[in-house]
């Protein structure tokens, strides 16, 4: 069979067809979508537009995670110093949206996520690193500071010679706490 795309080609690319395909589908989600738009440039409207259509409002990045935690930070019921969890490693929101409530959605859906996910595999709490102005937030969202693991981190930023007071804060949330 030729490719009757590049008249020297013996065999068809069949891989390239699939993407064809797969790009066709997409069009159908998207033209759905369009009505809702509120980008001046297309003929079909709904009353109800949303923003989300026009722009990019956010991201989050996740990965697993484990962490020490001394002791006393642990509790009885947890015999092993690391623990997993579910890291937020990278949470952003266009500055036009902050404000509106969507980061503590998104943090929050975090949260589900890993509670969900504590059900398969081992997951106990969600860990972050906050920026030094940005743990008063993440506290009020009811992360807590890593006690041991940030000492580990400000004893070797001294002992790489960085300032321990630029250092990204360890936090963790506790999924059992929340599911209870």
């Amino acid at each position: 069979m030729d490719d009757r795309s590049n008249p020297g080609s013996k065999t068809r690319r069949v891989d390239v067809d699939w993407l064809r395909v797969f790009a066709t589908y997409l069009l159908f989600p998207f033209h759905a979508a369009m009505v809702f738009n509120p980008a001046p440039f297309y003929h079909v409207r709904n009353a109800d537009l949303s923003m989300g259509m026009l722009t990019f409002a956010g991201f989050v990045t996740l990965c697993m995670d484990s962490l020490p935690l001394s002791r006393e930070e642990r509790g009885a019921g947890i015999r092993y110093q690391w623990i997993s969890a579910l890291k937020l490693a990278q949470l952003g929101i266009d500055r036009r949206f902050q404000g509106s409530g969507l980061g503590r959605w998104v943090v929050g859906f975090v949260v589900d996520f890993a509670t969900e996910l504590s059900l398969r595999v081992g997951c106990r709490y969600v860990t972050l690193d906050a920026q030094p102005d940005l743990v008063s937030w993440y506290s009020a969202q009811g992360f807590r500071r890593n006690l041991l693991h940030q000492q580990q981190r400000m004893d070797e930023a001294i002992r790489h010679r960085r300032d321990p007071a630029n250092t990204a804060v360890s936090m963790r949330f506790d999924i059992r706490e929340h599911a209870g």
